[in-house]
Parts: structure tokens; sequence; C-alpha cells
């Protein structure tokens, strides 16, 4: 049940945003009448009237399910036959309300980021003067980012992992989960080179878009000289130079009116489908890679607070480092979950 939970109630919002969209910009008129029919349904079983009611009603249910339980353990005799299971309903439940709860942090911490809006309570954290961490900036409105710098010795130098490229074969999705894992508990590699492996589809994709319209370039090249020596060649041969040669005829057919349409073809698939698909995707990059990024200025936050011993009442750590000790593990944990499925689709893309 928790997982049905998490799902429903992370992408909640999500959801409610796009059905406002759908109901208020330019609406069709199935969408509309398709409104009305939920109201006229939803108003002989609810006192809900509209879809967005409907819509919160597993949210507010989940919450109370917990109560309800606990109003029934409360109610029940300890001899009852029911109480054991009552009992084991009520932790369950309390333990899935914990683990939904996590989880919508972990969503709204990642929305928040990729909104570029400020974590709360982190503003000390991200300072100019905050030691041994280097804020992530975006250059221009391209999906360059400048991977975090650190000067713990047992992060940078020798412990540099190597730089992936998208087609190396050691790179997949169990190696991928495993720095994830690795670096959430506190090890020293793989947020760079995660980083350096999507920022190498970055340079990928262009260089993907030039090489397709260069050959498609070259390609029309080559058909134009062999049409030309086609008819050069049909001028040398030819006996009478009021009719040409038959093969050659058609040969020049092929080239000019097969094989240059479907050139054309592809040129207009290029220009129309295949560089605004890239685009999107090179857009979608920057999400991942702006995650990644902020987890990288946290690190020395979060090995911080593991590292330092407080041992008195007056050595505690600040709320702004355990605040971002909490956001870093928060975004390493979400990450272990996404990033392995979005990088395997990335590299079976180009692959």
């Amino acid at each position: 049940m928790t997982p049905l939970y998490e799902t429903y109630i992370t992408k909640h919002s999500a959801s409610i945003a796009r059905l406002t969209t759908l109901t208020t910009e330019n609406p069709t008129q199935a969408m509309l009448s398709y409104i009305e029919n939920t109201k006229a349904i939803a108003s002989t079983h609810s006192n809900s009237w509209d879809l967005n009611s409907l819509l919160i009603k597993p949210i507010q249910r989940f919450l109370k399910y917990p109560l309800l339980l606990e109003t029934l353990v409360a109610s029940t005799l300890d001899d009852h036959p029911d109480k054991p299971e009552l009992l084991r309903a009520k932790t369950a439940m309390v333990e899935a309300s914990r683990m939904v709860n996590e989880q919508t942090q972990k969503v709204e911490i990642c929305r928040t980021i990729l909104q570029r809006k400020p974590l709360k309570g982190l503003s000390a954290v991200f300072s100019t003067n905050t030691p041994n961490s280097q804020q992530l900036k975006v250059k221009g409105s391209k999906s360059v980012f400048a991977v975090t710098k650190s000067k713990d010795p047992a992060i940078s130098g020798a412990g540099t992992p190597p730089t992936l490229t998208p087609f190396d074969a050691s790179f997949d999705p169990i190696q991928l989960e495993n720095r994830l894992v690795e670096h959430a508990g506190g090890g020293a590699s793989g947020l760079e080179a995660l980083i350096k492996h999507l920022q190498g589809f970055e340079t990928l994709i262009p260089q993907y878009v030039k090489d397709m319209v260069n050959w498609v370039r070259s390609v029309r090249e080559a058909l134009d000289h062999l049409e030309k020596w086609a008819a050069g060649f049909e001028r040398v041969i030819s006996l009478d130079e009021t009719s040409g040669i038959e093969a050659l005829d058609a040969f020049r057919g092929v080239i000019k009116e097969r094989l240059g349409q479907i050139l054309s073809g592809l040129e207009i698939a290029i220009k129309q489908t295949l560089v605004p698909t890239l685009a999107k995707i090179q857009e979608s990059m920057k999400g991942p890679t702006l995650l990644l990024n902020t987890a990288a200025s946290l690190r020395t936050v979060h090995n911080q607070l593991m590292n330092t011993p407080y041992t008195t009442k007056n050595n505690r750590p600040s709320p702004q480092v355990v605040e971002g000790s909490k956001t870093y593990l928060a975004l390493m944990q979400q990450l272990r979950t996404d990033l392995p499925v979005y990088v395997r689709h990335l590299d079976r893309m180009f692959a």
C-alpha cells in the first residue's frame, strides 16, 4: 500500500495543475462534458461536488487511518481476539505514514531546487563564506554546470574518479546505484563522476546533430557529383547527341527522383523532429545535473556533521548544518531511486 500512496500523494500537486490547465486553457468540448459528468456522478455519492475535491480525498483519508486505528486499539479490550491484529495494523499504518511523509519531503526538496527557490533554513550553508564548498553556477541559458570543488584531500586529487563517457561499457545502472549508495554513506567518490557522465551527453547531443547535418550534406553533394558524372559520361560515349543512353537516364532518375526525395525527407525529419526532440532531451538533463550539483554543494556540510564529535550541550551542530545534512541525504535517496532509470534511458538512446 505504501508505494501506491507515495506515488499518488507526491504527484497530487502535478495532477491538480494538469487538471487546471486542461479545464481553463482552451478546454475542449469533450473535457467540459467530462467535468460536468463527474460533477453529476459525484453529487450522488459524496458532498464533494467537483473532481478537485475528490482527488484530495485519498490523501485526507490516508492521514486519518492511523488515528482511526489508534481509537480502535484504545477501545478494544486486551483479551479480545482482534487486539493483536489491530496493533499490527496500527503499527503498519504508522510506518506507512512515516514513509509517505519522508518521500513527500524528498520530492518537495527536489521540486524546490528544480524551481530555483531558496532551500528553507539553508541560507548560511550556501553563503559565499562557507568553507570547502563552492555553490553551483549556471552559465548563461545553456545546461552547463560547474562541478563542485572541494578542498578536502580525501575528495580531490588521487581520490577523483575517472571521467565516464556515455558509451563507457562499464557504466551501468548497478554501478550508478552503487556510487550513489557509497556517496550517501559518506564515500568520497561518485557525484563528480555522475555529473561528468551527464555532461558527456551535453557534448554528445550537439555533436550528434552536427554529424547528422554534415552527413546529409555530404550525401547530397555525392548525389550531385554522381548526377554530373553520369551526364558527362553520357556525353563522352553517346554516338547520338539527340538521344541519351537508357541505362544512364535510369541511373540519373534514381539519383534525382528517388534518392533525392528520400534525402529531402530526411532533412525535414532532422529539422522538424530530431532537433526539437534532442533539444527536449538536453533540457531534461538540467534537472538531474542541478540536483547532483546541489548534493555536491551540501556534501561538505553533511561530512562535517558526521565527522565532528558533539559531546556537550554547548557543542551542538547549528540548525543550518543539520538541515543541510538532512537535505543532502534526501537528495541522495531520491537520486538513488530516479537517476539510474534516467541514465539507463539516455545510454540506450545513444548506444
